[in-house]
């Protein structure tokens, strides 16, 4: 059942205009229906049936000529793209000017050249001190290791200490608690360190004959 005209008053001339408004009950949809075996794909659209049998039934494969490679794609160029990057095949490489460096895509030498060169650097300067750097990121890591800016602190649930990286904090918790130690161990005797250098030394210094 086609939808309702209904007649409303438009804002401007007091020129009545109409718009359609939706039915009130739901219109049963035709699902075109994948006919393929053990395949439960169904679409609204007869051409969207069509795309799903192309990209998932009927595809054309591209393989990869490359000895022992078993990729395979939907389209000539993207094997292309795979024997570029994969490997090294039909490449335009990209030499950096001023080193043996080279890349596959321009925007990775200009990258190159700013990491290793310098060159086309946007510095990032930290605003409490003469710092620069080449991201944002770093300069974030300066303020939080060297003005305690932006430091989101990590206690020890033992004692007081209290340190900027978990990481900083595991090794406290080895060192002044013996919190998730890994023991290295003599293999002559009990004795047992946390540090492999302490027990070559013990091995050095109890067991080895003068």
């Amino acid at each position: 059942m086609p939808g309702a005209q209904l007649l409303v008053q438009g804002e401007e001339g007091g020129r009545a205009t109409s718009r359609c408004t939706k039915p009130t009950q739901g219109i049963d949809v035709i699902w075109h229906v994948c006919t393929e075996l053990g395949c439960e794909y169904k679409a609204k659209q007869e051409d969207t049936l069509k795309k799903h049998r192309a990209n998932v039934h009927d595809v054309l494969w591209w393989f990869c000529y490359y000895e022992g490679c078993e990729h395979r794609a939907k389209s000539n160029s993207d094997v292309t793209q795979h024997n570029s990057n994969v490997h090294d095949i039909g490449v335009q490489w990209h030499q950096c000017p001023h080193c043996e460096h080279r890349a596959k895509t321009n925007s990775h030498i200009t990258l190159h050249k700013a990491n290793k060169h310098n060159i086309g650097v946007q510095w990032h300067h930290c605003n409490h001190c003469d710092y620069k750097a080449k991201t944002n990121s770093e300069i974030t890591k300066h303020k939080v290791n060297k003005h305690d800016i932006g430091v989101q602190w990590k206690q020890c649930p033992y004692c007081e200490y209290k340190a900027k990286e978990n990481g900083t904090l595991t090794t406290h918790n080895a060192s002044k608690h013996n919190i998730g130690v890994q023991w290295k161990r003599c293999p002559g005797c009990d004795y047992k360190s946390k540090k492999n250098g302490e027990i070559t030394k013990h091995i050095k210094r109890m067991h080895t004959s003068k």
